[in-house]
Order: structure tokens, then C-alpha cells, then sequence
């Protein structure tokens, strides 16, 4: 979406309503073993194991300001709730559809439940087994999303929420980008891939230049700098 705008718009897509980071796995672990050694107030880290956000990708806060989406104010979670940039780790998953499809539902389940274990966890905050299961279930999510990335399954996804079943299933057509090329996004000139017309097209197809135009995605946000 970021690659959209600077094309088209030379910028934000007006009607878009963020900004989304994706790393391959060992760009993103490094990444995050940085910020937890070198982040200082007023950033925060917000990683499954650094708050009790129920987020299984990270979110870089601003904790002196706020950015509670819709959603979760209405659950009245408790954790940093600043403004905040998504970052989200890219995993291999498998080429085969329907393996593909039983791994991202087995996934999908684990999550189901981390989400129902939260919505009541204000009820039952102070109970041991309840705060057990709910690590238990973010470290065997965490697990799990990592399973094929040690195989030569060329197929890729961002695991966070595998029910919108984002996949890359042509990562060298996406490695296959330098020399750098540049483009003016929001006054500033800043480097993208030389094959971004591909990647465009292989993303939302050979008419990205005509704009289409979507509500957010997040729904209302209460914000506060």
C-alpha cells in the first residue's frame, strides 16, 4: 500500500489509514533483540512477551500519546495503547494449497482461543492458570509460525492474523530488486525496489494505477498526541 501511494499518489493513499512494516524472519528478530537493548521512553517494544497486548507481531508505541482503535476499546484491554507502527515478520509456509490451508487454520485456532482467553481476562486477571494458558498459547503460536522456515518451501506469509491469508508465493521475483530506484513519497525521495511496476501488478493486478477507493480497515480510532 505504501509502494501504491508513492506511484500514484506520491504519497499516503488519502482514504488509507496506516503504514505496515513486513521483514523476512531473521531481519525481523534482529530487529526486535535491537529495540529491546536500545528503545528508550517515550518508545516501547510491544512483542507478546514485553505487555499483554494480545497483538503476535510487534508494534513499535509512542507512550506519551494514544492510539486506541475501536475494537479494542470496546474489550477494555489493559496494555500501552500509544500510537504505534505495525511490524510483522515473514515466514515460510507451504507451497501445497492444501497443506497450506490446514497449517494456517491450525494457527487460526490457537488464535481463536488467545482471543477468547482475553476478552475475559479482566474477569479473571488474578487467576494463575489463566495468565499460564495465555502464555502458554502465545509461545506455542510463536512456535508454531516458525515451522517451516528451516524447510526450502518457497512460499511466504505474514503470520499475525492467518485468516486473511496474505501469501508471497514468488519470493525471488520480490529478491530480484537492486540497483535501488527512488521515489518521491510525501516531499521525500526514498528507495524502492527497481521491479515496483511488477510488484504492483502481481499485487493488485495491471490497472493499480486506477484508484480504488476502500473504507480503513481499523474502523474509528481514538487519538490523542
Amino acid at each position: 500500500g505504501t509502494l501504491l501511494g508513492a506511484v500514484r499518489h506520491q504519497g499516503f493513499i488519502p482514504w488509507d489509514d496506516d503504514i505496515d512494516l513486513v521483514m523476512f524472519r531473521d531481519e525481523y528478530d534482529k530487529f526486535i533483540s535491537y529495540c529491546r537493548e536500545n528503545l528508550e521512553y517515550p518508545y516501547f517494544l510491544q512483542v507478546p512477551d514485553t505487555d499483554s497486548s494480545i497483538y503476535q507481531h510487534a508494534k513499535i508505541r509512542r507512550s506519551d500519546t494514544t492510539a486506541i482503535l475501536e475494537k479494542d476499546l470496546e474489550a477494555n484491554w489493559d496494555f500501552n495503547q500509544g500510537i504505534f507502527i505495525d511490524i510483522f515478520p515473514l515466514d515460510r509456509v507451504p507451497e501445497d494449497k492444501g497443506k497450506r490451508e490446514r497449517f494456517l487454520y491450525e494457527l487460526q485456532l490457537i488464535k481463536l482461543e488467545l482471543f477468547f482467553l482475553k476478552n475475559r481476562s479482566w474477569k479473571f486477571a488474578n487467576i494463575p492458570l489463566e495468565r499460564e494458558r495465555m502464555n502458554y498459547l502465545k509461545n506455542l503460536y510463536e512456535k508454531n509460525r516458525k515451522r517451516y522456515n528451516n524447510t526450502q518451501e518457497n512460499c511466504w506469509a505474514t503470520l499475525a492474523f492467518p485468516e486473511h491469508n496474505n501469501i508471497i508465493k514468488n519470493i525471488d521475483f520480490y529478491k530480484n530488486q537492486y540497483p535501488d530506484v527512488f521515489l518521491t513519497f510525501e516531499g521525500r525521495d526514498l528507495r524502492v525496489p527497481n521491479i515496483y511496476h511488477g510488484v504492483l501488478e502481481d499485487i493488485y493486478g495491471e490497472d493499480y494505477l486506477t484508484p480504488k477507493k476502500y473504507s480503513g480497515l481499523h474502523g474509528g480510532i481514538l487519538v490523542n498526541t
